[in-house]
């Protein structure tokens, strides 16, 4: 049972690295197009 709440636990957090990531990408593209 621990491994598979580690491993859930993984996933959950790939996701939100996944998620974070593509908001700072959002965040970055906006930062630019302001600057330009």
């Amino acid at each position: 049972p621990c491994q598979i709440r580690h491993y859930e636990v993984g996933i959950a957090c790939l996701q939100l690295k996944d998620r974070y990531g593509w908001l700072n990408r959002k965040l970055m593209h906006i930062k630019r197009s302001r600057n330009n």
